[in-house]
């Protein structure tokens, strides 16, 4: 997604806004993706607060610090990640901040999608995309979406180790023995088995 670089806090943002005390003209981290043209200083966790980011060859700007990322979903549908989000999570998960691009992807490409019990958000769910401890999990997003054809906003995002008890929306892939299979080629599969199976079946009851 890019590069490590170092931003600057900008006079729009003060110490309360940075919630740590840290003065106007600290240096942050800041994550750059200069292929999107999107900076994010993920030390500097605030909906509206701002930074000046330095990249090469594009200078200085400043820009409102609204959003992790913005991607597109399996339907096509904008689906944005707000800073809150991410800090809740950076701070109740250490680990799943390496996980951004990988919701990305999996908002994109899901395996499978699920229906909230209560408001308008999806489950989404894809195997394969954890790591370490969480290898044979399933990295899983609820996206909240306002309105059905409308942009979605990430409200969660974990690994957990087992689907869930919730409204089947659509299954697109399976996994088989490490494979991720689409589900419409999973199904011929099956088709072809079962009929393999019936034609043997009829041979044996031939010859006795």
């Amino acid at each position: 997604m890019g590069d490590t670089r170092l931003c600057t806090i900008t006079d729009s943002c003060t110490e309360s806004q940075l919630g740590q005390g840290r003065g106007k003209g600290t240096p942050v981290k800041c994550y750059n993706d200069v292929s999107s043209e999107n900076s994010i200083g993920l030390d500097v966790l605030l909906v509206g607060c701002h930074v000046k980011v330095r990249r090469e060859g594009l200078g200085s700007m400043d820009q409102p610090l609204r959003y992790i990322f913005e991607t597109t979903d399996w339907r096509g549908r904008p689906v944005r990640m707000t800073i809150k989000t991410y800090d809740l999570h950076k701070d109740r998960h250490a680990e799943m901040p390496e996980y951004i691009q990988d919701v990305q992807t999996l908002i994109g490409d899901p395996d499978e999608i699920y229906i909230a019990d209560s408001g308008p958000s999806l489950h989404l769910y894809r195997f394969g995309l954890g790591r370490g401890i969480h290898a044979n999990t399933y990295l899983t997003a609820i996206v909240y979406y306002p309105e059905e054809k409308g942009s979605g906003l990430v409200a969660s995002y974990f690994c957990r180790s087992r689907l869930p008890r919730l409204k089947l929306l659509e299954r697109r892939y399976v996994h088989l023995n490490g494979v991720r299979v689409a589900e419409a080629e999973y199904r011929r599969r099956i088709v072809a088995e079962l009929a393999e199976l019936s034609s043997l079946k009829d041979a044996g009851e031939g010859g006795a």
